[in-house]
């Protein structure tokens, strides 16, 4: 076949690469060129040489570069979301367990309190040169008082900071642009079905961030919900960089959040062992007594921390996805094949607990892949069980002007 005759074919396969405002130009440049070659004024040896085969070759090679760095960017802001989702999960596992250690740590208070009442006749007995029975009764409840104000000081900080938590920006997708887009009444807001459900406070959401996902010519888009001068909300778009620095600063506050507790938390023991240099002082063998007591405390109360903390990180979960294969001009192009030997391209999921474990085999079989979500004519919707999926030409949207496409959203029940 000579170049003459390729060229209808080359023309085709360069379009799905174009840039929009390349394809005009290109179209041109491959008309003139066959014309040419018709004419004979290039030859099958000469055509590569010429001008109008170098525009082309440069519309290509920026179509392909736009392409792959919007790919790239894309991949990036995925996985800063799941980076910020796995860094929230595991904030509010620590905050989570620094409530409940708390709880824990007053009612030890109340025992210890219980306990050292229990001395009470013992110190009647000691000599009458050392401090007085009264006098180390005075000194006694002081201390406990001084703890219990200092354990209640410490519980206000933790519950301020889980309002700040749950107050904490949010990273939404979908598949759609997201309304409105002009500003609403907050009455209007909560009548709408929003990204986190209907109704509730919209203030509350302010500057929460939404990444349009699918196949669709918005994808990759970022909107901000925002509320503007006159008290009405809407999302605003902004650009990709916009988005990406939202998610680094997300992340950079979740992690400001995990240093203030893992704080709280040394200056809560620190708290418990001025109490005892306190009594260390005033009198060595009564201190000894309670501070046995204190001791055996702390030490259940850590050991109870410490198995709840590692039973959280045994039991949440990051997913993370990969694709072999791709669309080219409306056509599959994967090394993956069907059992048939048809190519599909292949969606495959793993799954890791946030000791970084590989547990796919077991977590396997609660994930769930949806593939044309929501369509009722062919193909219809279909729904794959399994930590893989393979999306063949039967699941294609054939649509008239425009390339086949297809749609795929990942479940898990975990």
């Amino acid at each position: 076949m000579s170049i003459a005759d390729s060229l209808p074919g080359l023309s085709l396969l360069a379009e799905g690469l174009l840039l929009d405002k390349d394809r005009v130009s290109v179209g041109s440049a491959f008309e003139s060129l066959a014309r040419k070659l018709k004419e004979g004024s290039y030859t099958e040896a000469s055509w590569s040489q010429s001008d109008e085969w170098s525009r082309i070759k440069k519309a290509i090679e920026a179509g392909r570069s736009h392409r792959q760095g919007r790919d790239a960017l894309l991949t990036e802001v995925g996985n800063q979301a799941n980076a910020a989702e796995a860094l929230a999960g595991r904030l509010e596992g620590r905050l989570t367990t620094a409530e409940s250690g708390l709880q824990t740590l007053k009612e030890r208070a109340q025992k210890t309190g219980d306990l050292a009442s229990s001395l009470e006749e013992k110190m009647k007995a000691l000599d009458s040169e050392s401090m007085k029975a009264a006098d180390f009764n005075s000194f006694k409840a002081g201390a406990f008082d001084q703890l219990t104000r200092r354990v209640n000081d410490k519980a206000s900080e933790l519950e301020t900071l889980a309002t700040l938590v749950k107050n904490e920006q949010s990273t939404w997708t979908d598949t759609g642009v997201p309304s409105p887009q002009s500003g609403e009444s907050e009455l209007s807001i909560k009548a709408r079905t929003m990204p986190w459900g209907k109704g509730g406070d919209p203030s509350v959401h302010i500057g929460d961030t939404y990444i349009v996902t699918g196949t669709g010519s918005d994808r990759g888009r970022m909107y901000r919900f925002v509320r503007n001068s006159s008290g009405q909300y809407y999302w605003e778009k902004v650009a990709d960089n916009d988005g990406t620095l939202a998610l680094a600063q997300l992340a950079e506050e979740a992690a400001k959040r995990q240093k203030t507790i893992a704080d709280l938390e040394s200056s809560l023991k620190n708290e418990i062992g001025g109490v005892r240099n306190d009594l260390q002082t005033e009198n060595k063998k009564r201190q000894q007594e309670l501070e046995s007591a204190l001791e055996g405390s702390e030490q259940k109360l850590t050991a109870d921390m410490m198995s709840q903390i590692k039973n959280r990180v045994t039991t949440l979960y990051t997913v993370k996805t990969f694709q072999e294969g791709s669309l080219v001009s409306g056509r599959i192009v994967s090394s993956a094949h069907d059992s048939s030997g048809g190519a599909v391209i292949r969606h495959t999921a793993v799954v890791r607990n946030l000791m970084g474990v590989n547990v796919t085999s077991s977590k396997g079989g609660s994930l769930q892949w949806k593939i044309n979500k929501g369509r009722t004519s062919a193909p219809q919707e279909r729904i794959v069980t399994g930590a893989q999926c393979d999306v063949s030409v039967s699941d294609l949207v054939q649509e008239a002007g425009v390339p086949a496409y297809y749609d795929i959203e990942l479940y898990r029940e975990f």
